[in-house]
């Protein structure tokens, strides 16, 4: 099976989730970052796509309360930087970077179930993570062949990107546009996942106008392969309440005994 799909027994259509990833660290500069978010918030609505926002600082801002304010159903996820070599973050670092904006988002009453984070993750302290009620880790690069969703521990999971849409010239944007659409055909025929990673600040740094157009074919090609019934959407919380399944209660049994 190809690396960027698992398939889904039993579901009769792929699933297509696409997480944008927003470092406001990013060279490109705050104001530009802003400027793309917004662009691609007005796109996402306009094709009924929701998406889910990763952000490093997700518990203020106007961007943020746009994106859970509007429709349709937009996710709030963490952005986790690190300067550590990946998977090597200490139990105090993990509750640093990302405990610590965990807790200031439930105080802002932005609830958080995912996270994005640089590289290949290793697990690492997932107590801290799933006690703070987190169901995905997402990668932020491209896995290698043979590499596919994996659960890491029970309604948790690690979903690895398929494609990154990075921006940059006519040419690159061209390239990635065509992988997106090679890996949504994938999902659709094998009934599996497909997700897409949009880099914003990687947007607002090179020609955004340019990649701005192309992401709205993409979202063009994603809505209509929904509506004509040969994909679902999900955000990546939806897509982890998908892949997990449902505890079977015990029956209950009556205490009292018969006269």
């Amino acid at each position: 099976m190809d690396s960027s799909v698992i398939a889904f027994p039993g579901h009769p259509v792929g699933i297509a989730s696409v997480s944008i990833d927003v470092d406001s660290a990013s060279p490109a500069g705050y104001d530009q970052i802003q400027s793309v978010c917004v662009e691609l918030l007005e796109r996402f609505n306009k094709r009924g796509i929701a998406a889910s926002w990763a952000i490093e600082n997700p518990f203020g801002g106007t961007v943020i309360r746009q994106i859970t304010a509007g429709r349709p159903g937009h996710e709030v996820a963490l952005l986790a930087m690190s300067e550590q070599p990946v998977g090597a973050d200490s139990r105090g670092q993990i509750i640093e970077r990302i405990v610590r904006p965990l807790k200031k988002a439930v105080a802002a009453g932005i609830s958080i179930s995912s996270i994005g984070v640089a590289g290949r993750w290793r697990p690492q302290h997932v107590d801290l993570l799933a006690k703070h009620g987190i169901t995905v880790i997402r990668g932020s690069s491209r896995q290698a062949f043979g590499q596919r969703i994996e659960p890491i521990c029970y309604g948790m999971w690690h979903v690895p990107v398929a494609v990154d849409i990075r921006g940059g010239g006519w040419m690159a944007n061209h390239a990635q546009l065509r992988l997106a659409r090679r890996a949504l055909g994938v999902a659709m025929r094998d009934g599996g996942l497909c997700h897409l990673r949009i880099d914003a600040a990687a947007l607002a740094k090179g020609d955004a106008a340019c990649s701005l157009r192309t992401v709205n074919r993409l979202l063009r090609d994603v809505a209509q392969i929904r509506d004509a019934g040969q994909i679902v959407i999900e955000t990546l919380r939806g897509t982890a309440a998908r892949l997990t399944p449902k505890r079977a209660l015990p029956a209950a049994r009556s205490i009292l005994r018969a006269a």
